[in-house]
Formats: C-alpha cells, sequence, structure tokens
C-alpha cells in the first residue's frame, strides 16, 4: 500500500514539472515513434514503459493507430504536440541522436563537430531537430526525476 503511495506521490510530481503524467508522456513518445514507423527505443523510453499498466495501455494504443490509416497526424495535432516532419529534408545532413544519449550528456561532445561539418542534429525518434538548450534542460528534467525516484525507493526499504 505504501508503495502505491509513493509511486502516486511521484506521478503528481511529474506532472508538476513536465506538466504531464508518466503514462501521458510514454503515450505520447509511443505516438511519436508510431507516426514515423521508426521504432527506436531509448532508455528514457523504457524507463518510461516499466509498469504493466503502461505497457498495457501502449500496446492498445498501439494496435488502434495501426489499424487507424491516415489518422495519426490528426491526432498528434489535435493533442498540440509538434508532428514530426517526413525527413529528410532534400540535401539536409542529419546525424540522429537517441535521447539517452542527450540525457548522458554525450550530445555535448559531439555537438559543434557535428554542426561544424554541416549535420543537422535531429531525435533518432521523432526527426524533429534537436537543441543544445532543449538538451541541457532534458538533463536538469531527468536529475530531478532521479532524485525524485531515489527518495521514493529510500522511503520503500525504510518502511
Amino acid at each position: 500500500m505504501k508503495i502505491q503511495q509513493n509511486a502516486g506521490l511521484a506521478k503528481d510530481s511529474l506532472k508538476k514539472m513536465c506538466g504531464v503524467s508518466v503514462m501521458e508522456a510514454a503515450l505520447v513518445w509511443e505516438l511519436l515513434l508510431v507516426s514515423r514507423k521508426f521504432l527506436v527505443f531509448s532508455r528514457q523510453s523504457q524507463i518510461r514503459a516499466q509498469s504493466n499498466e503502461v505497457k498495457a495501455v501502449l500496446e492498445q494504443r498501439v494496435k488502434y493507430l495501426k489499424k487507424q490509416n491516415g489518422c495519426l497526424e490528426e491526432i498528434l495535432q489535435n493533442s498540440g504536440l509538434p508532428v514530426p516532419k517526413t525527413y529528410p529534408v532534400d540535401g539536409e545532413k542529419i546525424a540522429f541522436i537517441d535521447e539517452a544519449s542527450i540525457i548522458r550528456g554525450l550530445l555535448h561532445q559531439v555537438w559543434e563537430r557535428l554542426t561544424g561539418l554541416g549535420y543537422v542534429i535531429r531525435s533518432s525518434v521523432t526527426g524533429l531537430p534537436l537543441r543544445l538548450v532543449a538538451a541541457e534542460f532534458m538533463t536538469e528534467e531527468m536529475q530531478q526525476l532521479e532524485a525524485i525516484c531515489a527518495g521514493i525507493k529510500e522511503q520503500c526499504l525504510v518502511k
């Protein structure tokens, strides 16, 4: 019972921090994956889909979306999310980088080198261009999330 309460606290904290719940974040991630039929799962998406409840919802949603021809762009637009554009753009050199790499800080090591060579750095999941500012924000956000998880784990061990 205590673990469920703690999990609820974590969801509330995440909602306050990011404006979305864990399940909403996981669904958005999966929607973007399916929308490009680009099935690359980063470490972050696996973390988001840990619970059986989230996995079940995702599986149902993906089955539904795969049946709906041409409805996905509309679903994404109605949700107010950025709709991934078809890529690559003509003549554009692209470096696809996994979101987990951003969180680990690897992006900072290669950013200047890649952009100097004329590459546009895009997410390997959404295909959207990535910005260093966004990468820094994500790192901070993940540190906050890790702190919440560590607190919950500690409380569970104490109780």
